[in-house]
């Protein structure tokens, strides 16, 4: 029951554990809450989201928040302090915004592609559709008017514009209050032919992966989730069926890799680890290479083996991972 306790001490430590019947939610504004007490009432919140069955807390860390006085929280929160110089880093309250510079185009401007995870900035701009377009090609933009230019307007499409090439990523949002705005844990990246979906991805309750084409905030329930190939409108988001959901994240049916090796020494080591979701030892071996001979492998493989931790001398020129 509410506020019962148990003690445990078979750790030697003297831990005991309170039972909190009624689960605390995420802070809500406008809401009366009252004086939290040692009876556990409902004044307490939990940050950044809330709990749940399947909650981790291992991917997601989550902070309790008890009200020390009662009282009606606040109507809304308020903007960050927005910097406009490139590279600026607002802060709000768990995140950190850096800003790109000015959404406007400019016309005859050099601009840099985005260059992968880690990299604060690069080149964005919001268009005449409001959509937002990443750089993927550096260069120059052309002297055609930002409104004159025919923009990709679905997520993915390319337009090229001088000697820049933008991807569209879909609209721009607002800011709001108590919004929980989420980043993939291995980051954004633009949508390219090397990775077609480079925001948040879910695995639905019909077991298939489904990537978000539209930025918006996601509905109070679950949508009807549409099946490979379709679209889901999810309140403000539109979500993408991608596939069917693999455990073996980095399987698929057969590919090639390429390698050009020189003047590799007989010493050097190869890693035959299999991946995350392989049992079987990989089944193929790369030989070692002597002198200054040069020689091209080309391996079909029927799952893709880890990449090998190898040194040489001159490297190799070109590895598809």
């Amino acid at each position: 029951m509410n506020g019962s306790k148990v003690s445990d001490n078979s750790g030697g430590g003297g831990i005991t554990w309170v039972c909190i019947k009624t689960e605390p939610g995420i802070w809500q504004p406008s809401h009366a809450y009252p004086l939290w007490s040692s009876n556990f009432v409902a004044g307490d919140i939990v940050e950044p989201i809330a709990l749940s069955s399947t909650y981790n807390p291992a991917t997601q860390s989550t902070t309790w928040q008890i009200a020390f006085a009662g009282g009606t929280s606040g109507s809304g929160g308020t903007n960050p302090v927005w910097g406009t110089s490139p590279g600026f880093q607002a802060t709000d309250g768990d995140l950190i915004w850096v800003c790109q510079g000015s959404a406007t185009r400019a016309t005859l401007t050099a601009y840099s592609q985005w260059g992968g995870t880690g990299q604060l900035l690069f080149g964005v701009i919001k268009d005449s559709n409001n959509n937002f377009q990443v750089c993927i090609q550096s260069g120059t933009t052309s002297a055609t008017a930002t409104g004159s230019i025919a923009w990709g307007t679905n997520y993915g499409d390319q337009t090229v514009d001088g000697g820049v090439i933008w991807a569209c990523v879909g609209p721009s949002m607002s800011w709001a209050a108590s919004t929980i705005w989420y980043l993939p844990l291995v980051g954004f990246s633009p949508p390219q032919a090397t990775s077609s979906y480079g925001g948040p991805q879910i695995k639905d309750t019909n077991a298939n992966v489904q990537a978000v084409i539209k930025s918006g905030k996601s509905g109070a329930i679950q949508p009807t989730w549409g099946t490979i190939g379709a679209q889901t409108v999810d309140n403000a988001a539109t979500w993408f069926c991608v596939a069917a959901f693999s455990a073996n994240s980095l399987a698929f049916q057969k590919g090639y890799i390429r390698l050009r090796v020189q003047g590799a020494y007989v010493t050097d080591k190869y890693n035959t680890t299999p991946p995350p979701g392989v049992a079987a030892p990989l089944n193929e071996r790369w030989h070692h290479i002597v002198g200054q001979m040069v020689q091209e492998l080309t391996h079909s493989v029927d799952s893709f083996p880890a990449r090998r931790a190898a040194r040489y001398n001159n490297a190799f020129s070109a590895l598809r991972d």
